[in-house]
């Protein structure tokens, strides 16, 4: 047995103890599993610290869209973060949920910033307009729309991870 089929041994026997029944990572494909997560966990890394930048340093307040928005992505670090040291598919799971969840509410106020959705459809109370010019980035980056794409590719990412999984051995 070679080393490296020592280790793959070693880590398939330490994860089919644990009590959530998590599944490690393949390493027999050709872009592993881990690059995926570890892909997925650098864009929501990058969109957490964008937010917080554009909230706490730009001084731009958030309309209740965007709360929903941050409410999900700033999860996704901690648990994308998690699922790649530990390469769980739990995670990863979790992860998607958090990941399409987030475009859902990204992908509607997408549209209600572009007028596709009435605007007697009011999500947002009191506080900054969901729908404000104010949502620009240098006039010309629409914050929807940024937020909708960074969910869309880490659910992509988080797909892709979870598709690669190798089918169990038959008993």
């Amino acid at each position: 047995m070679n080393p490296k089929q020592a280790l793959d041994e070693k880590n398939n026997q330490s994860h089919t103890n644990c009590p959530t029944n998590m599944t490690a990572f393949p390493a027999s494909h050709p872009v592993s599993a881990r690059a995926y997560v570890f892909a997925a966990w650098a864009l929501a890394m990058l969109a957490s610290l964008g937010s917080l930048f554009i909230g706490e340093v730009m001084g731009m307040v958030p309309c209740n869209l965007c709360w929903y928005q941050r409410c999900m992505m700033f999860g996704l670090p901690f648990v994308l973060g998690f699922a790649c040291y530990e390469g769980s598919f739990s995670g990863v799971k979790s992860a998607l949920v958090l990941a399409v969840i987030g475009s859902a509410v990204a992908v509607f106020h997408s549209l209600y910033y572009a007028g596709l959705i009435p605007r007697s459809v009011q999500p947002c109370g009191a506080g900054p307009s969901c729908a404000d010019d104010k949502l620009e980035l240098f006039s010309a980056l629409v914050i929807p729309y940024m937020s909708a794409a960074v969910f869309m590719a880490i659910a992509v990412l988080l797909w892709a991870a979870l598709s690669i999984r190798e089918p169990k051995a038959a008993l």
